[in-house]
């Protein structure tokens, strides 16, 4: 185990906090039962809430490996009472939204209670880590909070994203960079990775997935050699796992990925077996 993991910093070109902009957790409204548990669509037009502070929230179960399933009319909005104004996020008012400020009034005793608003001067009706739109309104990768294995996707639809998951946003926004990640990450390497080197493993084998595991993930040198096979193919198995793959295609597809990422850090077949030995023990099925 410790052999392997100084092989895997040796191949490294860096970590993966070296590639991105952010690695952050998701809105935390602490008080989820107003600003979200609510906001379906049926329930958004019944009150007639003013959709300029509604958006389409992806939650945990959204986000299934290699892309996150939102639909419309059965998933869950946010009513998100902030603006984004010269990259400062601040609170709306609410004289703009009558129908927003008559709804969140009715709760309006149970949002005043979150004291530790009030300590941080700020207004009874915010959420508390409200985050910047424009980190949801981009290309990013996502990831539960907890899951059995790693199962991150790439989110192309400018979703908000829930304090139940992370997102990581790439300084590198091409196709290319975000392929190769995506292929990185969900490899059973990354995964043995992360359960070895986390130490955090829940009930029923899950595991944690915040930030500071995120960021030590180490990405290999040949994935930025120009003139490297191996990372192309990778890319090009990727784009096909995220063009609507049948379910055979899937398994059989994933399978190649891991074998890609295990040559991109150069590891042999008695490494190899050691990897998939442990994490047939630690459970590596996405739930």
């Amino acid at each position: 185990e410790t052999s392997l993991l100084v092989k895997l910093k040796e191949q490294a070109h860096s970590n993966l906090t070296d590639l991105c902009v952010k690695i952050s957790v998701g809105l935390k409204t602490t008080a989820d039962n107003v600003f979200i548990k609510q906001m379906t669509q049926r329930f958004i037009k019944k009150q007639g809430l003013e959709e300029k502070l509604i958006f389409p929230l992806l939650e945990s179960h959204n986000v299934e490996r290699w892309s996150c399933n939102w639909n419309a009319e059965k998933d869950l909005y946010v009513l998100y009472p902030h603006i984004e104004r010269d990259g400062k996020v601040m609170p709306v008012d609410l004289d703009d939204f009558p129908r927003v400020k008559s709804y969140l009034e009715s709760f309006r005793q149970q949002l005043e209670s979150r004291n530790y608003l009030k300590e941080s001067q700020r207004r009874w009706y915010e959420i508390w880590v409200h985050q910047s739109p424009s980190d949801f309104n981009q290309r990013k990768i996502v990831t539960p909070d907890i899951s059995i294995a790693n199962r991150f996707a790439i989110d192309e639809k400018g979703l908000f994203v829930n304090g139940t998951c992370f997102y990581l946003i790439l300084k590198d926004q091409s196709d290319r960079n975000y392929y190769s990640i995506l292929g990185l990450l969900n490899s059973k390497l990354m995964d043995y990775f992360h359960k070895i080197t986390s130490g955090n493993s829940l009930y029923a084998k899950r595991f944690r997935y915040w930030t500071s595991y995120l960021n030590s993930y180490p990405i290999p040198k040949e994935l930025f050699a120009p003139d490297s096979t191996t990372a192309a193919i990778l890319i090009e198995n990727v784009s096909k796992l995220l063009n609507h793959p049948t379910e055979k295609e899937i398994v059989e597809r994933e399978k190649y990925n891991d074998r890609l990422c295990y040559k991109l850090f150069n590891l042999t077949e008695s490494e190899i077996l050691e990897i998939e030995k442990t994490l047939s023990v630690l459970g590596s099925e996405c739930s």
